[in-house]
C-alpha cells in the first residue's frame, strides 16, 4: 500500500495545481505559498495526533500532501522567476529547485535520524511540527514584508 501514497498525493497535486495557480494569480502567490505550508502543518498534526480512523488519516494525508505540493511548487518557481533577470532565469530557477531538493533530502535524513533515535516516527513528526509552527509565522512576516520590485522593473 505504501507506494500508492505517492500515486495518491500526485493525483491530488494534478487536480489542484492549476486551480491553486490561478488562485495565486488572483490573491497573491505569497498567500497561497504560506497557506500551502499551513496545510503541511495540518498534515503533521494529523499524523502526530492520529485522532481519526486509519483510513481517514491515510486519505487526509494524501489530500494534504498533494495540496501542499500544489500550493507551493509552482508558486515558488513563479515567484522566483519574477525576481530573476530574463538572461539568468533558467539558471536561477535551476538553482532554486536544486536548493529545494537539497533541503528535502536533508530534512528526510534528519527525520530518519530522529525516528531512529526516538524509536518511532512520532519523535520526528513532533520535532518537524514544532519547527514548522515556529518558523512559519516568521517566514510569513518576512515574505509579506518584502515587497521588492521584480528584476525586470529594477533593470529599467
Amino acid at each position: 500500500m505504501f507506494p500508492l501514497f505517492l500515486l495518491g498525493s500526485s493525483a491530488v497535486y494534478l487536480v489542484l495545481a492549476i486551480p491553486l495557480g490561478r488562485l495565486a494569480d488572483r490573491i497573491g502567490r505569497r498567500t497561497v505559498f504560506i497557506a500551502g505550508n499551513v496545510g503541511l502543518v495540518l498534515l503533521y498534526l494529523l499524523l502526530l495526533l492520529a485522532f481519526v480512523p486509519a483510513w481517514l488519516a491515510c486519505v487526509g494525508s494524501l489530500a494534504l500532501l498533494g495540496t501542499y505540493y500544489a500550493a507551493t511548487d509552482g508558486v515558488l518557481s513563479a515567484t522566483a522567476a519574477e525576481f530573476l533577470p530574463p538572461a539568468l532565469r533558467s539558471s536561477g530557477l535551476a538553482i532554486v529547485q536544486t536548493a529545494l531538493a537539497g533541503g528535502r533530502v536533508i530534512s528526510s535524513l534528519l527525520f530518519g535520524l530522529l525516528w531512529t533515535v526516538t524509536g518511532s516516527q512520532r519523535g520526528g513528526l513532533a520535532a518537524f511540527t514544532v519547527a514548522l509552527v515556529v518558523v512559519l509565522p516568521v517566514a510569513a512576516k518576512l515574505v509579506f514584508a518584502r515587497r521588492s520590485a521584480p528584476a525586470e522593473v529594477v533593470a529599467r
